[in-house]
């Protein structure tokens, strides 16, 4: 298994309607980089589907806070250990 070098931790509130767009985008950015990588989806309390359409992507990292405190930003910085971008 290769060490991850790359982490891309995302705060996500109210974002059903562009979760496809924005993981394609970042994919398609981190693959320009030499090395691996891992994203960290955290949902911050989103009362839409934001959840749901989190859990149709592959190969990504999603964290449930099921209130948004604004805890979306330290709880990512939390599960990384790597470079966080």
């Amino acid at each position: 298994m290769k060490m991850v070098k790359y982490s891309v931790g995302i705060p996500i509130y109210e974002g059903e309607d562009n979760m496809k767009i924005l993981d394609k985008e970042i994919k398609q950015v981190m693959n320009q980089l030499s090395g691996t990588y891992k994203i960290i989806y955290v949902n911050d309390g989103s009362s839409d589907n934001s959840l749901k359409e989190l859990k149709k992507l592959s190969k990504v990292k999603i964290i449930d806070i099921n209130k948004n405190y604004g805890q979306a930003t330290d709880n990512k910085s939390k599960k990384m250990q790597e470079i966080y971008i």
